[in-house]
């Protein structure tokens, strides 16, 4: 809830920076790493910091069930 939302992936961003390079040697944008981060947690889905605030008493699906992630 305190950070799963899109305000977390901008406060992710500006902590980390907007992109690192990877043990590949590649660029890796951290918006793109945190978005994809709370969608596998919320059921492919970003809410905003309000929605966690205002469902926190009748959590809604993406509150609840989270992706399967496919090897």
């Amino acid at each position: 809830m305190f950070r799963h939302h899109s305000e977390g992936i901008f406060e992710c961003e500006k902590v980390f920076g907007a992109s690192f390079i990877n043990s590949d040697g590649k660029t890796v944008y951290t918006r793109y790493v945190g978005e994809q981060h709370v969608k596998e947690d919320c059921n492919n889905y970003i809410p905003s910091a309000k929605e966690w605030v205002d469902n926190i008493n009748k959590p809604t699906e993406w509150m609840i069930k989270t992706l399967k992630i496919e090897d």
